[in-house]
């Protein structure tokens, strides 16, 4: 059986400055450990930044594909690995997660050994210690955020700026000490005045005011709603810093202000708290467009319900591929919804004066009833020949000639319901909705539909 040498090493982003924890550190390490016992170790897996508390790192990830080829063959392994960690929170930081690994390394023959410390444990706690190890362990990594967020409202309260990354448009940072300082950047701050005053006029909507900063390429940047929206709806250019786990004007007002901008706005303000509750306003409580017209609109309820139908729409390729919109009826409370089309259909079918063929309305109500008779007929049949009534050449000559009545009467009926939608169609909007207003009254209930609704007032 073939030894082969692992080495895992990890840190997250918070231990890459502490001294004796980088990757390069704990990978001498690991070859000093194989330099003693004559070895070599043959791959390496690192992962830089990536928390203990999970398994979606990619090193640990390729790790584990490749020890799972190592299977057993007529009860022995081929290969033995040897895994060489620092510490055991290396691999893991979770105890539940510690024993579905361990599973895993015994399944595919591998030992892990860690340089500072014990995987299994001994054989006299049972593992007791490693477990009591990895408590701690666990618990440290779970304090980890809130010694960040403490951090960070300190930072805050001093004045500072705890976000990192880039600043918001209109501002640069400002070093004071370890920490930095929001200031108005004289080159943006003006754009971002100009924006607000832009849109608290309401002449332009977000979407359309991005089309245009884009074709006019403001700023080098490739402007949408999205990061117009992160500007406006930012609280930081009237003065206010808002963070899920800071409010600068929830504040105990004991707290030391001194690094403030003023009494009142923890940053320089760009625009007055009037102007983005203007801007807000124009925004976020606009009533949005409708592009599309819904013959049947405030007209439709759930027959099962009785509540009132909602508009919905979707765009769907029908078996051609062509790109095709339908528009719906939708029902909040039974999650069912209803297409416009069989609405229309059912309207033209069932009130003559819309019609423009040639059938009478005591014609096509002939056609209904006769097809629901040979339906009927056709259910006997099959009834007298389960019960032996008939003979099997009588029943084979029967329902092939109903059959055959019933195929030619629904293309009929099919071809008239086409013809209604076909001259439907060619009507604008205007007259499909005056011809709807004037029989809505007449509809009393759809029942022809895969789902039940009534048309009222």
């Amino acid at each position: 059986m073939k030894t082969i040498y692992l080495s895992y090493s990890r840190v997250s982003t918070r231990e890459q400055a502490m001294q004796g924890a980088s990757i390069a550190a704990q990978i001498a390490e690991h070859d000093r450990f194989a330099n003693d016992k004559d070895a070599v170790i043959e791959y390496y897996f690192s992962d830089d930044g990536y928390s203990a508390g999970s398994f979606d790192r990619p090193e640990l990830q390729r790790l584990l594909k490749m020890i799972s080829k190592n299977k057993q063959k007529n009860g022995e392994y081929d290969l033995h690995y040897i895994l060489l960690v620092r510490y055991q929170n290396r691999l893991i930081r979770d105890i539940a997660k510690k024993r579905s690994l361990q599973c895993v390394f015994k399944t595919y023959n591998v030992e892990v050994v860690c340089m500072n410390g014990k995987w299994e444990g001994s054989p006299i706690d049972g593992g007791l210690a490693t477990d009591i190890q990895m408590i701690f362990d666990e618990n440290e990594r779970t304090q980890i955020s809130p010694r960040v967020i403490a951090s960070y409202k300190q930072i805050a309260k001093e004045g500072c700026y705890p976000v990192g990354g880039n600043p918001p448009l209109g501002y640069k940072r400002e070093k004071v000490g370890r920490s930095s300082k929001l200031v108005p950047d004289e080159a943006t701050k003006d754009f971002v005045i100009w924006l607000f005053q832009t849109l608290s006029l309401n002449q332009y909507s977000v979407v359309e005011l991005a089309d245009r900063l884009r074709a006019q390429k403001i700023l080098g940047r490739n402007w949408s709603d999205r990061s117009i929206y992160k500007i406006v709806n930012n609280t930081i250019y009237y003065g206010r810093l808002k963070m899920s786990w800071f409010d600068s004007l929830d504040i105990d007002l004991q707290c030391d202000r001194s690094g403030w901008y003023s009494d009142d706005t923890h940053t320089y303000p760009l625009i007055s708290k009037n102007l983005w509750d203007t801007v807000q306003t124009a925004i976020h409580y606009k009533k949005k467009k409708e592009y599309h017209t819904y013959l049947f609109k405030g007209k439709v309820k759930c027959a099962i319900c009785g509540e009132w139908l909602t508009l919905s729409s979707s765009y769907k390729r029908d078996r051609k591929g062509k790109t095709v919109f339908y528009q719906y009826y939708y029902c909040t409370h039974c999650n069912r919804r209803l297409n416009q089309k069989y609405i229309m259909e059912e309207v033209m079918w069932r009130y003559p004066a819309f019609e423009r063929l040639t059938l009478s309305p005591e014609e096509i109500s002939k056609m209904k009833n006769k097809l629901s008779i040979k339906q009927r007929r056709r259910k006997i049949l099959n009834d007298l020949f389960d019960e032996g009534l008939i003979s099997e050449n009588s029943f084979i000559e029967e329902f092939q000639r109903l059959d055959k009545q019933i195929s030619e009467l629904k293309k009929e009926i099919e071809k008239v319901k086409k013809n209604k939608i076909r001259d439907f169609k060619g009507l604008s909007k205007i007259l499909k909705k005056k011809f709807f207003e004037e029989c809505i009254e007449e509809i009393w209930q759809c029942q022809y539909f895969c789902v039940n609704c009534f048309l009222s007032n």
